[in-house]
């Protein structure tokens, strides 16, 4: 009845103190968000933090697989690209890099499933084989992590260990090829203005050979840079896998915020 219904709407003011003034709203926000309180989504039809704990985990496989894929293939290919310096190896690199970079990550997602998985089929979309999956539920399978990669292994099971993998790999190269290019890019410069110095030259006066000159002295100075290019990279993927995740139908927080979205009038 009308009267249930502005009583209801009056209960869910005095609740959420919706006639106090914005700084009073955003404390009672920030307390309940410090209590574990976030509320209930209808979307979701659950609590929010329950959905999130639950899909977090997600995400952060992706990324950190992403992470471990995309910082030694760029250190590698950086070093290798700066010493060398026009070389045929450096004109390959800054080729593949400008392709990488330019390409948006939606386009190259839909290009790997159109040729990997339509065509091929050589690697599928979500995280586990349908077969694989009821697995997942039983008792003794236990969830430690919520990352199924480290979850498998162990639980002991690497058929699940080798079937979450090749999952992986689609989403993974889709997210780390950007960052791949700009590591690669930001070692290779760092690199080309090291390999001037005059630490270099005296190192070859000793009769240091290119491998011993590059490993003890040029990577040293080359990786403090790298790292804070990770640690960009790191929270730029956190939130490039919203697309990613969507694409390749990974239930992570893109699913929450899609479903977020699609509810709102």
């Amino acid at each position: 009845t009308p009267e249930r219904i502005a009583k209801i709407r009056e209960l869910i003011i005095q609740k959420y103190h919706l006639r106090d003034p914005f700084p009073v709203q955003y404390f009672y926000w920030a307390q309940s968000l410090l209590n574990g309180t976030w509320g209930y989504s209808p979307s979701l039809k659950e609590d929010v933090l329950p959905a999130l704990l639950r899909r977090t985990p997600v995400t952060l496989e992706l990324t950190l697989w992403s992470l471990l894929i995309l910082f030694p293939l760029g250190m590698i290919s950086g070093l290798m690209a700066g010493w060398n310096r026009h070389g045929r190896f450096d004109q390959l690199f800054r080729g593949l890099a400008s392709l990488a970079t330019s390409t948006p990550t939606i386009i190259l997602a839909l290009v790997l499933l159109s040729v990997f998985y339509i065509n091929l089929g050589w690697f599928a979309p979500g995280r586990i084989s349908i077969p694989l999956a009821p697995d997942l539920l039983k008792e003794e399978f236990v969830m430690y992590t919520g990352m199924l990669t480290i979850d498998s292994l162990l639980n002991g099971r690497m058929d699940i260990f080798t079937d979450v993998s090749k999952h992986l790999v689609m989403p993974v190269f889709t997210l780390s090829l950007y960052y791949w290019a700009t590591l690669g890019r930001v070692t290779r410069a760092n690199v080309m203005s090291e390999r001037n110095k005059g630490y270099v030259t005296a190192a070859y006066s000793r009769g240091l050979s290119d491998h011993s000159v590059l490993r003890k002295h040029v990577y040293p100075n080359v990786l403090p840079p790298a790292l804070v290019t990770l640690a960009l990279a790191a929270t730029s993927i956190l939130t490039g896998a919203f697309v990613v995740e969507i694409i390749f139908n990974f239930n992570g927080v893109s699913h929450i915020i899609v479903s977020a979205m699609s509810s709102v009038p």
